[in-house]
């Protein structure tokens, strides 16, 4: 239900312009032209020449960001009431959730609302992988800025509506139901849509974006019945209009991005985590907790400050009694709400996209492109490196070197990923259906030793520990081993891949007695043969098709 909302205008006193004109001069003796003012204030051209003449009233808001912004007190003796009409606001805020428990983000907000209010962008993308704060970023956004705008209407996206059915609500909202039948061509509809956005200034909230995108190999595609959302954000932000249509989305839209840039009224807002001290006031609104600075800084970094997964945390916290050391010691930092959170990310992605996760996950550390492609086992996909690390980026927040020529990802997601990557191991090396164990290392022969080391604690052991029980027993895990070896020797023989290693670095682990397998006719990657005492012509064999990388 649309929401009318009165709002009284403001004009300067004299004695709020005197203050005005000698703060400006101590500044700059020269003097401040609009634009500057505007540039320094973050409000738009506009409402700055309307606050300096005295001549139209400005929302309070307004004038209170102008007096802050250029470090001035603003008192009750400096402005006063409008005599003209009250600006009445239309706003329709739909099933839009509640933002009480709304902790940092100033720098944010200010970036936001200079978008918004000083250069008048079309559209803005808040973009952001879920829990990190995207909805109540733009609602809290949206209330901060709403005197700017005429009308103000939140919509989500989340159940997928026909764009018809989101255009003809805006349309109907804006003209105050005066439009009866809408025209019957989608086109038609945008650009009436349009016409309305030229004619008023509306602010427009789109939440959830991601849900009328396609999952998979193409990054920014629609869903079937979702393709014209496509034509409408293109119009929206290459058409000019006095409007703005604010986005949330997990993921980015291909089509948009083309379409920002510097001078371009198009922006993508890429969403980061709190700090530590954000972090820390959602453990104080839900409990009394016990950690050092350090403990406070490791556990909020490890969940990189994303406020849903330290609200779940603070809540899974109650089963240590508030101790935080004690919860970072359990190692068990990914439980059931943060995993099911990351599910919907990975479920979206690309065979070719969780191969390069995987990858990321192994090395434990930054890892180039080129050493990347090498990594990759089949051609295809080493090919498609570059546009597959382009639309990953699209979809998850991968960490970057400076020179933008390494890659990491954050530590939540490295630990989800371990354990997706183990479980799913552990699954092949029981049905015998080894994809990922044949396409990936379990253990890096050529890297460091601290991080050959760690690959040892965080895959070998845990993998190992799991088929054990799996089998019931060593000799058992062996004995099936064994037979795995056999079939790669009979059916894929040469075949490049890491199943050979892998199995050799698991051996190897076991202290198997080796004496009597045969490894030959196999494509040995990332395993040291020198620690592994196998069959003599085994080994030659194997040897001659030995690969470290």
């Amino acid at each position: 239900m649309a929401k009318i909302k009165r709002n009284c205008t403001y004009l300067l006193s004299a004695a709020g312009k005197q203050k005005i004109e000698k703060q400006l001069s101590e500044l700059s003796p020269n003097g401040y032209s609009d634009r500057q003012i505007a540039q320094a204030t973050g409000l738009h051209r506009t409402t700055v020449k309307k606050i300096l003449k005295m001549d139209r009233g400005v929302s309070f808001r307004s004038l209170e960001n102008f007096f802050t912004h250029l470090a001035i007190d603003l008192n009750s003796s400096d402005y006063q009431e409008s005599q003209l009409q009250k600006k009445t606001i239309y706003q329709d805020w739909g099933d839009a959730p509640d933002t009480q428990a709304f902790f940092g983000r100033e720098t944010e907000l200010k970036t936001l609302k200079q978008w918004t209010i000083a250069h008048r962008c079309r559209l803005i993308a808040i973009i952001g992988i879920g829990g990190i704060g995207k909805t109540d970023l733009s609602l809290h956004l949206a209330r901060d800025i709403q005197d700017e705008f005429e009308f103000v209407i939140w919509r989500s996206l989340i159940n997928t509506p026909p764009l018809t059915e989101i255009i003809t609500a805006l349309i109907q909202f804006i003209s105050h139901q005066q439009i009866g039948n809408l025209p019957d061509k989608i086109y038609q509809q945008i650009s009436l849509l349009l016409e309305y956005l030229k004619k008023h200034r509306c602010l427009l909230i789109l939440d959830n974006v991601e849900s009328i995108l396609e999952a998979g190999d193409y990054v920014g595609k629609y869903k079937s019945g979702c393709e014209y959302y496509g034509q409408f954000l293109s119009k929206i932000a290459s058409v000019p209009h006095q409007s703005c249509l604010l986005l949330t989305s997990r993921e980015k839209i291909n089509n948009i991005e083309i379409l920002s840039g510097k001078r371009k009224q198009v922006c993508f807002f890429e969403l980061r985590g709190l700090n530590v001290l954000e972090g820390r006031k959602i453990f104080d609104k839900i409990g009394d907790f016990v950690a050092t600075d350090e403990q406070w800084q490791k556990l909020i970094e490890f969940y990189n400050g994303n406020p849903l997964a330290l609200e779940c945390a603070a809540h899974h916290l109650k089963y240590f009694p508030g101790n935080i050391a004690e919860f970072l010691g359990s190692g068990k930092l990914i439980f059931a709400n943060i995993r099911e959170l990351l599910d919907w990310h990975f479920e979206r992605l690309s065979n070719f996209e969780k191969e390069i996760l995987y990858w990321l996950t192994i090395h434990q550390e930054s890892i180039s492109i080129t050493n990347l492609k090498s990594d990759i086992v089949t051609k295809t996909a080493q090919d498609r490196i570059s546009e597959t690390l382009h639309s990953l980026q699209m979809k998850l927040p991968l960490e970057k070197s400076k020179d933008g020529k390494y890659f990491t990802i954050e530590p939540m997601l490295i630990e989800y990923i371990t354990e997706n990557f183990i479980t799913t191991i552990c699954q092949e090396v029981k049905t015998g259906k080894l994809e990922l164990f044949h396409h990936h290392a379990l253990l890096l022969a050529t890297a460091k030793d601290y991080i050959r080391n760690t690959q040892t604690r965080i895959f070998i052991e845990p993998i190992i520990l799991r088929l054990i029980d799996i089998f019931q027993g060593q000799q058992n895990l062996e004995n099936h081993l064994q037979f795995l070896l056999e079939n790669l020797r009979k059916n894929t023989p040469m075949r490049p891949g890491y199943a050979g290693g892998n199995i050799q670095n698991i051996f190897c682990y076991l202290n198997t007695n080796l004496t009597g397998y045969n490894f030959s006719h196999l494509t040995i990657k990332q395993a040291d043969l020198q620690e592994i005492n196998l069959h003599d012509e085994g080994r030659q064999k194997a040897e001659g098709r030995r690969q470290k990388g």
